[in-house]
């Protein structure tokens, strides 16, 4: 699993340049192919990238060349690749983000709840979709309300796809991957995910080991986003 790549990211962290020798995305390049290195180590038969794969929504041309290639080097390996959303990767409800390309590729791009079944486990995947839909049709009610319901209708979707794993694969490893917060975790800066204010799970609600995933992938921002060289594979 890796989350959190942000490709493009902190430009002006080094010396302002976005591209190029001793640029911020230079040392991304390379965190990328060392997760291309990592999974083929392990001989890893899927590869999760968990959401925030871009830094920006409409991202900019070498970050998804960048991408294609880590994609690329993957498969060649004998990989597969699932894909899921982010807040980062999601500019609008009603519009098509840029993963969507990468579903033309033969990857799989998980726009909404769904699952993936491989070997002896079933990937179900909960990715990042914006209240604003919500927000505009009910827009008398405060932000920290609606993310509360945001926050119920995202426990019942893991409700429903433990269900489903049940039923449609009795016999496989059930692994819930998703880019939410969950309370109790917080950001590479130390801010609790509560003062995001966006919808935060429960560590209590839901099923025990949903909670659990998502909390690792959100905890492990500080690893993933903290690193001098940029993002690494949480295994």
């Amino acid at each position: 699993f890796v989350a959190d790549l942000q490709l493009g990211a902190g430009a002006d962290l080094a010396n302002g340049a976005e591209y190029g020798p001793g640029s911020r995305f230079a040392d991304q390049e390379a965190a990328l192919e060392q997760i291309a290195a990592l999974a083929a180590k392990e001989q890893c038969e899927l590869v999760v990238c968990a959401g925030d794969i871009f830094e920006y929504a409409a991202p900019k041309p070498w970050t998804i060349l960048a991408f294609q290639k880590l994609v690329r080097t993957i498969r060649d390996n004998g990989a597969s690749v699932l894909c899921i959303l982010g807040n980062h990767d999601v500019k609008s409800a009603a519009l098509p983000p840029a993963l969507a390309i990468f579903g033309e590729t033969g990857v799989a791009v998980a726009l909404g709840p769904r699952l993936y079944p491989i070997a002896d486990v079933v990937i179900a995947t909960l990715p990042w979709t914006p209240i604003s839909r919500r927000v505009a049709d009910r827009p008398a009610d405060d932000r920290d309300s609606l993310n509360e319901i945001a926050a119920s209708a995202l426990v019942e979707s893991a409700h429903l796809l433990g269900a489903r794993c049940r039923d449609e694969h009795p016999d496989k490893t059930a692994i819930l991957v998703g880019h939410w917060a969950v309370s109790g975790a917080s950001l590479p800066t130390g801010l609790p995910v509560e003062m995001l204010r966006e919808p935060v799970r429960s560590r209590q609600s839901g099923p025990r080991a949903a909670a659990g995933l998502l909390a690792r992938l959100r905890a492990g921002e500080r690893r993933l986003c903290g690193a001098v060289s940029g993002p690494v594979a949480v295994a």
